[in-house]
C-alpha cells in the first residue's frame, strides 16, 4: 500500500495536510537552506602556485644593481640631479617655487642623514638651464636597468608577501580574476628573470600589485568561521530546535505506520 495512503488513513485531512507541510518544509531547510547558507558564507580560493612564488623569491637573481664604492671625504661635494620639461618650449618653470622646494626638502633630507658621519655644511647654488639638453644612451639604459632591478625585486616580494598573507589568513577571498593575474605576473616575473626585459619586470610587478591592493581580498577577511556560528546560532537555534523536535516525532510515526501495516 502507498506510504501517503497510510498515513492519510491514519489522520485526519487537515493533520494529514499539516504532517506534509512539516516534511517539505524540513526538506527544503536541510537540503537547500542549510547547503545554500553554507555556500554563500564560505571563503572562494582559487588554486595559487605557492611553490613557484617561493622559489622565485628565494632564487638568487641575476639582476643585481651595481655595487656602491667607498668614497673619500673631501672638503665639498657637489650634487646634481635634473628636471626635464619634454617638447614644451613654452613653459617657463618658476625658479622661486623649485628654490623652496629644493631648501625645504632636499637640503635638510641631506643633513640629516650624513650630519652624524661627517662635518657637513651645505650652501645651495641652483643652476637653471633652459635648454633642451637629451640624457646620453648610456643614461637611458642605466636607468632602464636599474629601474628593470627594481620592479623585479619588488614584484617578487610582493607576491611572496601576498603568498604568506594567503596562507596565514584562510578568510582572504581569491577570485578566479585574481588568481589570473598571479598567475601572470609570476610568468611574467620568471620571464624577466631570464631574458632582463624591462617590460616584463614592469608589467609583472604591476600584476602583483593590483592583486595585494584589490579591495575584494578583504571581502571575508573580518567574517571567520566562529563569526558565523556566533551570528548564526541565535538566528537560526529559535527555528531549528522546534524543527528538529518535529521532524524527529515525525519519522517516529512513520516508522510505527510502515511496522503496523507489515
Amino acid at each position: 500500500m502507498n506510504i501517503l495512503t497510510l498515513i492519510k488513513k491514519e489522520l485526519p485531512n487537515e493533520k494529514f495536510y499539516l504532517f506534509i507541510n512539516r516534511l517539505i518544509f524540513s526538506f527544503l531547510f536541510l537540503f537547500v537552506g542549510l547547503p545554500l547558507w553554507y555556500s554563500t558564507t564560505s571563503t572562494y580560493r582559487a588554486p595559487l602556485p605557492y611553490s613557484r612564488i617561493s622559489t622565485l623569491a628565494s632564487k638568487p637573481s641575476d639582476l643585481t644593481e651595481p655595487n656602491l664604492t667607498s668614497f673619500q671625504t673631501a672638503s665639498s661635494y657637489e650634487i646634481l640631479f635634473y628636471l626635464i620639461n619634454n617638447n614644451d618650449e613654452n613653459y617657463s618653470l618658476n625658479k622661486t617655487i623649485y628654490e623652496e622646494i629644493i631648501s625645504s626638502t632636499i637640503v635638510p633630507y641631506l643633513i640629516n642623514t650624513y650630519s652624524n658621519y661627517i662635518n657637513i655644511d651645505i650652501s645651495t647654488e641652483i643652476i637653471f638651464n633652459t635648454r633642451g639638453i637629451l640624457p646620453s644612451i648610456e643614461t637611458f639604459e642605466k636607468w632602464i636597468n636599474l629601474r628593470t632591478i627594481e620592479n623585479y625585486n619588488n614584484g617578487r616580494q610582493t607576491l611572496l608577501t601576498l603568498s604568506q598573507l594567503l596562507l596565514s589568513i584562510p578568510n582572504i577571498v581569491i577570485d578566479d580574476s585574481m588568481a589570473k593575474k598571479i598567475h601572470n605576473s609570476l610568468d611574467l616575473l620568471e620571464k624577466c628573470q631570464d631574458n632582463n626585459q624591462h617590460n616584463d619586470c614592469q608589467q609583472g610587478r604591476l600584476l602583483a600589485d593590483q592583486v595585494f591592493f584589490d579591495p575584494s581580498l578583504l571581502k571575508l577577511l573580518y567574517f571567520p568561521d566562529d563569526q558565523k556560528f556566533a551570528i548564526y546560532v541565535p538566528l537560526f537555534l529559535p527555528m531549528g530546535a522546534p524543527l528538529a523536535w518535529t521532524l524527529f516525532n515525525d519519522i517516529k510515526f512513520l516508522i510505527n505506520i510502515v511496522k503496523k501495516n507489515r
